[in-house]
């Protein structure tokens, strides 16, 4: 075996590795662009470009779970099932299969090594996921503490809504977080979005505040009790 030592960043990530997924970002963007250029005109993609690259706001509202509060396991509707979160790197392929084939392989690419995926499947289809955050950026947008993990990027099958899935789903997530030692556990969503809101009251969550928030070159945000860098996994 080789001792010759290996060059990498302080997150000992292979600098080698991180530069093939920043050209990767870099090549997926440059594509983004050239289809906004297409289909809205060079003006258009401009000002798309400026709201999306250097300044566009983020509105909000922050749910909490308040840690003394007891959760009793779930009542599950006949035929659901429950999947705790997991790593993707410990989902079986069988697993990643079901999840890419119920069209979630875009939230795949939003996962960073620090998230988490639970999912809910009726019989042998995914019918529902949703995202466990820890370090996230949205984390820092939103001005959570350092410890804090953020579950969202839930989504639930049409077919499938008003079964109470969302809420069944948040307490066994959360269950299954604080098993594990997490007790500073939040949710966001949009400040339109009352069916949402409902579901997050229903599964015993506290309104916390809502957050206005201002972010510049995807790298500072501003928001109602002051600013800071968005810190990132």
């Amino acid at each position: 075996m080789s001792n010759t030592p290996q060059s990498s960043t302080p997150t000992g990530k292979p600098l080698l590795a991180r530069s093939a997924t920043q050209l990767q970002r870099l090549s997926t963007g440059a594509a983004a662009v050239k289809e906004r250029i297409r289909q809205m005109g060079a003006l258009g993609a401009i000002k798309w470009l400026l709201g999306k690259v250097v300044f566009y706001r983020w509105s909000a509202v922050v749910f909490s779970v308040d840690p003394l509060q007891d959760r009793p396991p779930s009542a599950w509707p006949s035929g659901y099932e429950f999947s705790r979160p997991a790593g993707v790197a410990d989902l079986t392929i069988s697993q990643l299969n079901s999840l890419t084939e119920a069209g979630h392989l875009e939230l795949f690419k939003q996962l960073t090594p620090n998230d988490e995926v639970y999912w809910i499947t009726y019989g042998d289809k995914v019918v529902s996921v949703g995202i466990t955050m820890r370090k996230s950026p949205q984390c820092s947008v939103l001005g959570l503490p350092e410890d804090a993990v953020l579950i969202g990027h839930c989504e639930t099958d049409v077919a499938h809504r008003g079964k109470g899935l969302y809420a069944l789903a948040i307490n066994d997530t959360i269950t299954s977080l604080r098993l594990r030692g997490d007790w500073r556990i939040f949710m966001e969503t949009r400040p339109d979005n009352v069916a949402s809101q409902k579901g997050l009251l229903k599964a015993g969550l506290k309104r916390e505040r809502l957050v206005q928030a201002k972010i510049f070159f995807r790298s500072i945000v501003v928001r109602q009790d002051g600013m800071e860098w968005i810190k990132r996994p």
